[in-house]
């Protein structure tokens, strides 16, 4: 037995047809090239769009024990495309699309119902804005899944259920 660090590559083969697959959360990345599919049974398949909006799946990532709440992006680089998926027991995962690898992951205990991809003026990257059954939003960094900011409510609430980002159009 050697002493190096172990690897596991998953691997999955089908026949002609994918398998079934009950699509809980969908997300389409913004070049238009992939869509993105999480399942109830925890599963996400990546689809390469081609032409005459036909799709194949490019890849099916496994590393959610529950089902797939929400998808969002996880990057803004061209070169790299990241997204990120959260579970409905807080699982959440950074995957690079482009090979299916699962960059990082995090279990939290908010369950995030919606996460959007949203540029912070004062953030240098990308932050993903997130709300479900907890009562305040959740601005976590998409790189390594950690909570940067909480907004609190000064009264006492329930649970967000939608969250809406509205910029004013640039004034130069």
């Amino acid at each position: 037995m050697s002493s190096g660090s172990s690897l596991v590559v998953p691997m999955v083969l089908w026949g002609r047809y994918a398998p079934t697959h009950c699509v809980s959360a969908i997300l389409m990345t913004p070049d238009g090239k992939y869509i993105v599919t999480g399942c109830n049974d925890g599963q996400i398949v990546v689809w390469d769009v081609l032409e005459h909006f036909q799709v194949a799946a490019r890849n099916m990532l496994f590393g959610h024990t529950a089902a797939i709440s929400c998808l969002a992006m996880g990057s803004e680089h061209r070169e790299r495309c990241y997204i990120v998926s959260s579970s409905e027991n807080g699982e959440m995962c950074l995957w690079d699309v482009s090979d299916g690898r699962c960059i990082e992951n995090n279990k939290m205990d908010k369950v995030h119902s919606d996460i959007a991809a949203y540029h912070l003026k004062s953030a240098k990257a990308l932050r993903l804005v997130c709300n479900g059954y907890y009562d305040e939003i959740v601005i976590i960094d998409p790189l390594n899944l950690e909570i940067v900011y909480l907004l609190v409510a000064r009264v006492e609430s329930d649970w967000i259920s939608a969250c809406c980002i509205i910029t004013p159009p640039n004034r130069d």
